[in-house]
Order: C-alpha cells, then structure tokens, then sequence
C-alpha cells in the first residue's frame, strides 16, 4: 500500500519548511485524536469515493479485482461501507502509530532550476 502525502510552498516560504509542517501534521496523527467533524468527512469522502468507483460497469469490475486481489475475496467490497461506518479516531491512531515510521518514509522534493 502507499500513502502519498504533498504540499506545495507558499511566496516565502521553503521546501524545508513545508517538509517539517507536513510531518509535525503527520506526527499529530499519532499523537491527537482527530475530531468528531474531520473524522465525518473522512468517512464522508471515503464513502463516496467507493460508490463513485462502482459508477459505471468498467469501474465496478476494477473494484471487484481489486478487492479480490488485496484481500482474497471480491465480496469483502460489499462490507466496505460498514467498514468505513465504524472506523473510530483510536483506530486512526493505532494505524498512523504502525504506519508512519521513519523506516517506512520516503521523502523527495521537487525543485525548480535556479536561473543563473
């Protein structure tokens, strides 16, 4: 699985700077329940953007596969909403705290050539 997180400098601001915002952002998720109104819009768009993927008969082929690719059985796509549903902010803790290790992070920059 991958997790891609990115952020874009403001005037006067620097790469540097915008890295160490993200993480601290990153960190707080390990260390601060998220709220009840960030945690409904999280389940909010987790929700729709399964029922978008099942739109169209092409995109509800590709979330069948998925699923039966990523976790043995094209059905478990069917319990997702439930499974969205229940999330609570200690599960996203317990997640982040597995998840975003230093040994897991990859971190690149994208810069703009200097003139000169």
């Amino acid at each position: 699985n991958l997790i891609f997180f990115y952020a874009l400098t403001s005037p006067g601001k620097t790469v540097d700077e915008i890295a160490i915002a993200l993480r601290q952002e990153i960190e707080k998720l390990k260390t601060e329940p998220v709220s009840a109104v960030e945690l409904t819009r999280l389940k909010t768009q987790a929700r729709a953007g399964l029922l978008r993927g099942l739109n169209s008969n092409s995109g509800m082929a590709e979330q069948l596969l998925e699923y039966e690719v990523k976790t043995g059985s094209w059905r478990n796509l069917f319990g997702q909403l439930d499974k969205i549903a229940a999330v609570t902010p200690e599960d996203i803790q317990r997640v982040a705290k597995a998840t975003f290790t230093p040994e897991n992070r990859i971190v690149g920059k994208l810069l703009s050539k200097q003139p000169g």
